[in-house]
C-alpha cells in the first residue's frame, strides 16, 4: 500500500515538474493522467482511513 501511494505521488510530481520546466503547460493527455493518479490516490487513502 505504501509503495502504491509513493508511486502515485511520484508520478504526479514528475509530470507536473516536467510541464513546469518545459514552459508549455500540461498537455491534455498528461492532464488526464494526473487526474487518474490523484483519484487513485484518493481511493487508496479513503480505504486506509476506513480500516
Amino acid at each position: 500500500e505504501a509503495y502504491e501511494i509513493e508511486h502515485l505521488v511520484s508520478t504526479v510530481q514528475r509530470v507536473l515538474y516536467a510541464s513546469r520546466t518545459g514552459g508549455s503547460g500540461l498537455p491534455v493527455g498528461l492532464h488526464r493522467l494526473v487526474g487518474r493518479h490523484i483519484e487513485a490516490l484518493r481511493s487508496v487513502l479513503c480505504v486506509k482511513r476506513q480500516q
